[in-house]
């Protein structure tokens, strides 16, 4: 028998427009799924984003809870990555970066 995937939640958002007084939204689906395979899941997980987008009137995004803890990780490296470069740098060699960075802007 196949591996399944196993989902332990679904997270839907919806960002609104704060500017216009439609507030950000976010559903959780528990409890844990379990998928025969990515396209079963797929299409699940477009089922749950026509659902919502139905329901809210706006465009929605929906990951799994794996997803999101995996995200996670990959921003936690680069932030720590991030730092130490900037750690590594002396004052001068990160002015000269920003001022580039200024240059190809204009």
């Amino acid at each position: 028998m196949k591996d399944q995937i196993k989902v332990s939640k679904f997270h839907i958002t919806a960002p609104g427009d704060a500017s216009v007084g439609i507030f950000p939204s976010m559903w959780t689906i528990e409890p844990e799924m379990y998928f025969e395979d990515e396209e079963e899941l797929n299409t699940f997980r477009a089922d749950l984003q026509s659902l919502f987008e139905n329901y809210s009137g706006e465009k929605v995004f929906v990951q799994t809870e794996e997803e999101l803890i995996e995200e996670e990780k990959h921003l936690q490296v680069i932030a720590e990555q991030s730092e130490e470069l900037l750690n590594e740098m002396n004052d001068s060699e990160f002015i000269d970066i920003i001022l580039n960075r200024n240059d190809d802007m204009d």
